[in-house]
């Protein structure tokens, strides 16, 4: 604390007047002079009190050295180690790092704990008690993060052999660690990391916990036997854990495999590959079969093998066995072309004249694509060779286990009656053939028939007729078809599942039911007319003649609502549902009218999809379902009206009467979005409600009432209500807030309630800031200021007399 000594001597003060005889303008200058040294003390106090620091004595404790060496498992030093001291009470009291595996800290006297950190390693920690200056610590043991274990060191197996090694990979550390695996394996061997069968190459381990994986081993079938193999597996992380196995491969005893290759039809193959494989793919063996098919194999004994015998031309045969004896001899291996010509048809009767579709399929069970020429022997007659879409074409591309379907188009001619042989020929790799049998009959009638030909009808509407069409040869025919009848008449064909159709292929022997549609014109007069349906097919043709009796129509229309009474708010629209029946026997288009409704409503006609209609079309014995909209207005007279809807045409005239009901809405909507105001402690402010009728009728006495008001506010609303409120309408009501002066500074929530007499409550919350205006002390500091510029003032003029 810093003492200013001010004291004036009033001795010295004596000998001046005295000097002066305490007269004239001598001791009036004196008298201003001290009141000058005053001025300049207090100045130079307050100075001196704002900005001069007040020092503390500190007494230094005693301090002492604690050291030590940091080493890894192997007793490696380890650098970069951080050192953090923490006091029993869990205050850091410093840190430091290792240097070559040297650390070396100064502490004061007393207990604390030592935590020893690094990336890679389990955190340490050692507890201390210094008392003296020195402590030595000795060494301290980090160990790593991340640990590789297994039970499995030293393994033995053959060559070719797959092993399968469990371990453990644990994260002792206190950090997640995203660990990848690396393996150092003989040259050919492989090595993978599965988890649930699924091969990983990095996993996330969090702090503490251990995964269970396996290490897979595949050893080659070219590995020299009798002879140990060193490998290794590593988890590379923040540091790199390594896992060493021994693997000793030992010699396996053989077995000897004989058999022999055959095609189809017994006669053997020769060069036929055979190769002999273990489950993982790798290759144990390969042969070739000789003139008389024959082959032999070493394999190993006792294991799973594979064996796949392959040719060009030939599709691929596969066999598993199992080595279990010295000597091994297999049944005959079949092996089938690659490329297949076939059909189901192996003879087939034709017609003079006629031409006759035969199909057939090209199977490519290969797994190569096969480029096939086709030719064909018909002993002269007219021939070729159609794709599906009736391209013809002389060669075939086919992909690997697919077909292809072609047809053989054979024209008998129109003399010839007996039997006939067609060769097919397919070459690709290998030649593949076909031989058909074609046995030529006289022509047959008949396969084109209704069993009810003759049918009445209305003018306007359509009729159905029953058809059946029979393939009477044994191959496939497509048919088409023409149609006579009368001038204005439409006719459709259509299948027993209504899919319309212009032309039919039919199995050989096989018929379909058809449907035919006639639909008359309306013009059309009483009476019977005939319709012609003729079927031909490139071998053969039948027609069939049906009759349509025409007859007066019926008219029989039935026009209803559901419901006829509708409730609807003033400010929407109304739907009334209608449905038109018509059971008579002509189609029918209706107009669409609304009557009697009141002026200030408007009304119209929307079908199912809401587009807007004048006219309905209604099929004999179909029904239509529209609707009747009518749109009230805001503001529109309240109750029930009365209205009618009517349909009518040139035969028809139907009305029904609809009730309308217009209920009144009732709502308010507070326009406002920021609810929000401020004022000054022991202030005062306003917030202006702006409230809207968005119903569709007035309201009575709203009033905007106030809910829960913090301690210290009074608030008041002006006006306290408003008697009416027209539809759309729009009021403000000012609400006033008074603050007291020991409210504090801050942010305060002031429920209100909007009510009238016929709306339901609707609630809003005001947040109110309250700001705190100068503080004391600047006023302090103002009024000081003020004062030492006064006597500024004063000094000037009074200090210069």
């Amino acid at each position: 604390m810093v003492f200013v000594n001010a004291t004036v001597s009033t001795a010295s003060l004596a000998s001046d007047c005295g000097r002066t005889g305490f007269g004239g303008e001598t001791l009036l200058s004196r008298s201003l002079n001290f009141s000058r040294h005053i001025l300049y003390a207090l100045t130079f106090t307050i100075f001196i009190l704002l900005f001069t620091p007040v020092s503390v004595k500190v007494f230094a404790q005693p301090q002492g050295s604690v050291h030590g060496i940091v080493v890894d498992e192997n007793g490696s030093l380890l650098d970069d180690v951080q050192v953090q001291v923490y006091t029993q009470n869990g205050a850091f009291a410093g840190s430091t790092y290792t240097s070559n595996g040297y650390f070396n800290i100064f502490l004061e006297y007393g207990s604390f704990t030592l935590y020893f950190v690094k990336s890679g390693y389990a955190k340490v920690s050692k507890n201390i008690i210094l008392q003296s200056i020195d402590l030595d610590l000795g060494n301290i043991t980090l160990s790593k993060a991340i640990k590789l274990s297994t039970t499995s060191f030293g393994l033995s197996a053959f060559p070719g052999e797959t092993l399968t090694i469990p371990f453990t990979l644990s994260n002792v550390g206190g950090n997640v660690e995203t660990i990848s695996f690396y393996s150092s394996m003989p040259q050919d061997w492989v090595a993978r990391v599965l988890d649930s069968g699924r091969e990983v190459l990095s996993v996330i381990v969090s702090p503490g916990q251990t995964l269970s994986l396996i290490l897979e081993i595949i050893i080659p079938t070219t590995t020299v036997s009798n002879l140990g193999y060193n490998l290794s597996l590593t988890a590379s992380g923040t540091v790199n854990s390594t896992l060493n196995l021994l693997v000793w491969v030992k010699s396996q005893p053989t077995s000897n495999l004989v058999g022999r290759v055959v095609d189809e039809y017994g006669s053997p193959l020769d060069g036929v590959y055979v190769q002999a494989s273990k489950p993982d793919g790798s290759t144990v063996a390969i042969a070739y079969t000789l003139k008389d098919g024959s082959f032999n194999l070493t394999l190993p004994k006792s294991s799973s093998i594979t064996l796949t015998f392959s040719r060009e031309g030939y599709v691929k045969v596969t066999r598993n066995i199992v080595t279990q004896y010295s000597s091994i001899s297999l049944d005959d291996i079949i092996l089938q072309k690659t490329v297949k010509v076939s059909t189901s048809i192996a003879s087939i009767v034709g017609y003079p004249g006629s031409k006759i579709l035969l199909p057939f399929t090209i199977s490519n069970f290969g797994d190569k694509i096969e480029f096939l020429e086709l030719s064909v022997d018909a002993g002269g007659w007219q021939n070729r060779i159609l794709t599906q879409s009736n391209v013809e074409t002389s060669s075939i591309m086919v992909s690997p286990n697919s077909n292809v379907n072609l047809q053989l188009e054979v024209t008998v001619p129109d003399s010839f009656l007996g039997e006939r042989t067609v060769k097919l020929a397919v070459r690709g790799t290998i030649e593949s053939t076909l031989l058909y049998n074609i046995i030529v009959k006289p022509l047959e009638k008949g396969f084109l028939s209704c069993d009810l030909p003759g049918k009445p009808v209305n003018p306007g509407n359509s009729v159905n007729f029953k058809l059946s069409l029979k393939n009477i040869m044994d191959i496939p025919q497509r048919f088409t078809f023409s149609f006579t009848l009368p001038n204005g008449w439409r006719l459709s064909l259509k299948t027993s599942s209504g899919e319309e159709v212009s032309e039919v292929l039919l199995d050989g022997g096989k018929s379909v039911d058809l449907t035919v549609i006639v639909t008359t014109s309306p013009e059309t007069l009483a009476g019977t007319y005939n319709v012609t349906v003729k079927a031909y097919s490139p071998s053969f043709s039948d027609s069939v003649t049906l009759s349509v009796y025409v007859q007066n129509p019926l008219t029989d229309i039935r026009f209803e609502a559901s419901p006829p009474y509708v409730d609807v708010y003033a400010g929407s629209n109304a739907r009334f549902k209608l449905k038109v029946s018509n059971f008579g026997s002509s189609n029918e288009l209706l107009n669409l009218s609304i009557e009697n409704l009141t002026q200030s409503l408007r009304g119209w006609f929307e079908d199912s999809s809401k587009q807007e209609i004048t006219k309905v079309y209604v099929g004999a014995g179909e029904a239509k379902e529209f609707y009747a909209i009518v749109s009230v207005p805001k503001g529109a007279k309240l109750g029930s009206q009365n209205f009618s809807v009517h349909i009518s045409s040139s035969d028809v005239s139907k009305s029904l009467l609809l009730t309308l009901n217009v209920l009144g809405l009732y709502d308010v909507t507070v326009v406002n979005q920021n609810f929000y105001t401020s004022l000054n402690v022991g202030g005062k402010g306003t917030y202006s409600l702006t409230i809207q009728n968005t119903g569709s009728q007035d309201i009575t006495n709203l009033k905007v009432l106030t809910g829960n008001v913090p301690d210290g506010f009074t608030v008041t609303v002006d006006p306290s209500f408003v008697y009416s409120l027209p539809v759309n309408g729009e009021t403000t009501f000012t609400i006033s807030i008074q603050t007291q002066s020991d409210v504090n500074a801050g942010n305060y929530y002031i429920d209100f309630t909007v009510v009238s007499d016929q709306t339901q409550a609707k609630q809003f919350t005001l947040r109110v800031e309250v700001l705190q205006e100068m503080s004391w002390l600047i006023y302090a500091s103002v009024l000081l200021l003020l004062a030492i510029v006064g006597l500024f003032f004063i000094y000037r003029k009074f200090g210069r007399r």
